[in-house]
Formats: C-alpha cells, structure tokens, sequence
C-alpha cells in the first residue's frame, strides 16, 4: 500500500458436525417397540476480514474494516425408525438447512 497504509486480509473456514444415536426397546400389551434415532447437526462459516491502518500524521491513526460471514446451520434428524416387530414400521426425515449471513464494518 504506502509507508503510511497498512492492511490486513484473512479468510476463515471451520467445520462443526456432531451426532448422536439413541435406542430403545419396550412392550406395549403384546408387542414389543423398537425405537431408533440418529440426531446429527452441523455448523459451518466462511468468513472474510479487511483490517486497514492509516498513519496520516506521526500524533494521528485512522483505523478501519469490515467483516462478512457466512453461516450454514444442518440441524436434522437424519433417521427415525420406529419398528413393531409384527409391523416393520419404517420412517425416514430429510435434513433440513438454515443460512444466516452477518456482516460487521
């Protein structure tokens, strides 16, 4: 830039995903259940950042910025299986996406 600008840029990315598995079994009258579900959700930003600093006189300093991040949220249920051992009832659920985008000057 100059002896008097300076800047810095950064890009960031990260990753979250987590799961969770739950079982159970019960009897009900006659029958016996089986209840099975597998809970995942994820996160994950891509960011951008502009830091700029400006020395217009040795007593003086200008600072300024922004910042935009994207974020992709996956909560979901990605499989729900309730089974009657007589039935064989099987359900499955899609996953769903939510996206923010925030920004910061």
């Amino acid at each position: 830039m100059s002896s008097r600008m300076f800047a810095n840029s950064t890009v960031l990315f990260s990753r979250f995903r987590s799961s969770v598995i739950e079982e159970s079994n019960y009897t009900a009258g006659s029958g016996t259940y089986r209840l099975e579900d597998h809970y995942a959700n994820g996160l994950m930003d891509l960011s951008a950042k502009t830091d700029v600093e400006y020395f217009p006189h040795r007593d003086h300093q200008i600072r300024f910025g922004a910042m935009m991040t994207r974020h992709l949220f996956t909560p979901s249920v990605q499989r729900h299986q309730e089974q009657d051992t007589e039935l064989g009832i099987d359900t499955s659920l899609l996953q769903n996406y939510l996206q923010g985008l925030a920004s910061s000057a």
